[in-house]
């Protein structure tokens, strides 16, 4: 337990030795050791009694093997056992090392008997002392040695016996010996017993048929996996005297052939040896599993008011990097531009750009390489207008992706964290956020979407997101944690069905939710649920969307739920632009937070009335400026540019080219935000899913050199907490194709309803 707690921090995983004895408890205490600190656990079946647990301890064995990273076993035995259960297994075999046996090959067989095994109830010793004296009728100068430990009252029990048989002189007890002793020991016999009632995989079986000796055992538990009848050895029932003393006295009396049974033994434990087993265990151990830290395992284990503490601690520090610090003065500065003229907002965005360009050039090593490549000096960024912006390359994804981590960081960079993207177009890339930039950002969405949806951050919301806020191992009642310190109810988008449909009224009663955000596919699913079933849910003030195309069905459906006006938005977590949806129902562009770009193929600014390539240029963010980047989406801007409320900012007719196929499960639950799947993979170019049948998924991957097979299972794991059981299928591939759009749609279905 303390090795445990000592080295949890630079351990991959705990190998943990499972046997069907008391050591089982142990296992079990020190799984859920591992558990709390987050450290991943492998349990290495050993006995063959721990089939028998499945059904004497059930929630022992759930709480051991349910939660490990994998299950080893030695045999087939216990694998099947552990299947049987519902529960995934993995055979290492065994091991012995084949050049420390001295294989001895015989000519005739004499009546001397060879046991190895501890003096315990399981493993019947009692039936070898019966065994020899039958034997000892044919052959009396028969002899048995037995080699073991004294584990229970069967070693008093055997000597009593022995004694009532009239066998006791005839019998060695040697006690415990090393294997080099025993070893020794064994060339003076030429035949080995197993006798026991229980077993899995026994190493001295295996090590007597390195040595020669042929081997004759009950057909028990593990046995037949390891062991083929007159094949490699000889099987009997559990605890059949007679067959087991007869088989005995026919290789005495030369009436069976053991040469080929012998051989065949041996050539079977090699198999067993380091040489070959080891490669095994080298696949096995460098497919490091993900390490869960220690608050994420204790979240996990932990029950709801717990989580809900733990939750709003979370919620308190995100609030003060939002909320706090500048967000009021930023907040009053985004208002004030709001009605901003034409002429006003060139003006604005020509200075902002000139400051970025200067900045980036001066600061950002990947700029600076680039700019000076095409030709550009700081002199041109000095009087940069805004349609010379046509004149600098693009910022790919790739671009963002490779250097965004390194030569894209300013070298002057604030203290930050990286944030992933949703990857909507199928490619999650990371970006760099200080605490100044997430204010900067939250007061524009509180200026530009809360406001003009007539709410603002300090009344109760709800939230449909894709943080895991629930263990995926246990999922149950209630599907939302409440972080107190935001006044947020969080709701897990990944659990919505009608089943679950009065369980997140039920959350947004309890704490008064007064409006809703989040994903527009999954806040759609729950509005048709609540209309489907004739639910009555509160009255909202207004329903944000956001992530995915809010389509017309969608927005009558979700009115209709919540009773009140929906509010559409477009950005992304590279915020280089905000589009948002105003009391009248407009789309507007904010000039403050980027430049948009709406350009055809040839790279030229599309007409109004015509869907283009989004190209956008952040204002906001100079620790990691994103400078004319191709974000993947498409846009439509209006045919006309005068808005209801004279607002001088660009109108857009629609968002295009976010609408996924929506992934479908056995229990009714329907999702389509995947892009947790492809995050912090190591090269990984572009993913998509594809749901082929209601249990089958595939994955098609875009790949570089510094992609590992190892991160398949990671892959597996997070599609498999999102849609329960279901099979995974990898498809490497030189290119995803894109849709009429241009676009590759991150998640597919194919199924036919």
């Amino acid at each position: 337990m303390f090795t445990v707690i000592k080295h949890h921090r630079k351990s991959w995983f705990i190998l943990l030795d499972t046997f069907g004895a008391s050591n089982f408890y142990y296992a079990v205490f020190i799984a859920q050791i591992a558990r709390l600190f987050g450290t991943p656990y492998l349990p290495i079946l050993r006995g063959g009694n721990l089939p028998k647990r499945f059904e004497g301890n059930p929630r022992l064995t759930r709480l051991l093997f349910k939660y490990s990273c994998k299950n080893i076993t030695p045999s087939g035995f216990l694998k099947k056992a552990l299947m049987d259960h519902g529960y995934a297994a993995e055979t290492v075999p065994n091991i012995i090392d084949i050049s420390v046996y001295d294989f001895k090959k015989r000519e005739s067989y004499l009546p001397k008997i060879l046991y190895v095994r501890a003096f315990h109830q399981i493993y019947n010793p009692t039936m070898a002392v019966r065994v020899l004296a039958q034997v000892k009728e044919e052959f009396p100068e028969v002899c048995l040695c037995m080699i073991g430990p004294e584990k229970d009252n069967s070693f008093r029990e055997t000597q009593e016996l022995a004694i009532k048989l009239g066998v006791e002189e005839s019998i060695t007890y040697t006690g415990v010996l090393s294997k080099k002793e025993w070893h020794k020991i064994a060339q003076d016999y030429d035949i080995f017993i197993n006798t026991t009632t229980i077993d899995n995989t026994p190493v001295s079986v295996m090590e007597a048929m390195a040595l020669g000796l042929p081997v004759i055992s009950t057909n028990v538990g593990g046995i037949p996996y390891l062991l083929k009848d007159k094949i490699d050895a000889f099987l009997v029932n559990n605890n059949d005297v007679d067959a087991m003393a007869n088989k005995i006295i026919e290789i005495i009396s030369g009436k069976v052939d053991v040469s080929s049974t012998v051989l065949n033994a041996l050539k079977k434990v090699e198999q067993f040896d380091w040489s070959v087993v080891r490669k095994s265990w080298i696949k096995l151990l460098n497919e490091k599993p993900k390490k869960k830290g220690f608050i994420d395992a204790f979240y996990d284990s932990s029950p709801v008011n717990i989580q809900n503490l733990l939750v709003s601690f979370y919620g308190f520090y995100w609030k003060q990097r939002r909320l706090g610090g500048n967000f009021k003065k930023y907040l009053k500065e985004f208002k004030s531009r709001e009605h901003f003229s034409k002429q006003q907002w060139d003006e604005y965005q020509t200075q902002e750009l000139r400051k970025l360009l200067i900045h980036a050039f001066t600061t950002v090593p990947f700029y600076k390489e680039l700019y000076t490549r095409h030709g550009f000096t700081l002199e041109d960024f000095k009087k940069f207008e805004l349609n010379d912006l046509h004149m600098l390359p693009y910022l790919e994804k790739e671009d963002l992706r490779k250097f965004g981590k390194t030569s894209l960081l300013s070298l002057k960079k604030e203290k930050g964290t990286f944030v992933a993207s949703s990857g909507s177009t199928g490619t999650p890339v990371s970006i760099y956020l200080s605490k100044q930039m997430h204010q900067k950002w939250n007061a524009a969405y509180e200026s530009r979407l809360r406001n003009w949806a007539g709410v603002n951050s300090s009344l109760a919301r709800g939230m449909i997101g894709g943080r895991r806020i629930l263990n995926p191992n246990r999922p149950k009642k209630p599907f939302y944690r409440f972080n107190s310190a935001e006044n947020q109810t969080y709701f897990s988008a990944y659990y919505i069905n009608k089943k679950n449909t009065p369980d997140y009224i039920e959350g947004l009663v309890k704490h008064k939710v007064e409006y809703l955000v989040g994903y527009a596919m999954s806040i759609y699913f729950l509005a048709e649920n609540i209309n489907k079933l004739e639910l009555v849910a509160p009255k909202l003030q207004a329903v944000l969307t956001s992530s995915e195309k809010l389509t017309m069905q969608m927005r009558m459906e979700i009115e209709k739920a919540f009773k009140c006006k929906v509010f559409d938005a477009y950005s992304g977590v590279e915020a280089c632009g905000l589009i948002s949806e105003n009391m009248d129902g407009e789309l507007l562009f904010s000039p403050d937070t980027g430049i948009l770009e709406v350009l055809d193929p040839g790279g030229k600014e599309v007409d109004y009335g015509v869907s283009g390539e989004v190209v956008a240029t952040g204002l906001l963010n100079f620790d990691q400026p994103l400078i004319r980047y191709r974000i993947g989406d498409r846009v439509t801007k209006a045919k006309h540019q005068k808005t209801k409320s004279g607002i001088e900012m660009p109108l857009i007719e629609s968002i295009d080219g976010r609408l996924e196929d929506v992934v479908v499960t056995n229990d009714g639950r329907k999702m389509v935000r995947f892009h947790s799947v492809f995050i912090d993979i190591n090269g990984l170019v572009a993913g998509q899913l594809v749901q082929k049948k209601i249990d089958e998924i595939h994955l098609n991957l875009m790949v570089n050199t510094e992609f590992r097979t190892n991160d398949e299972s990671e892959m597996e794991e997070r599609v498999q907490n999102q849609l329960g059981k279901v099979k995974v299928y990898f498809n490497y591939v030189e290119e995803i194709p894109k849709n009429k759009n241009g676009k590759i749609m991150a998640v597919i279905s194919e199924l036919s309803n």
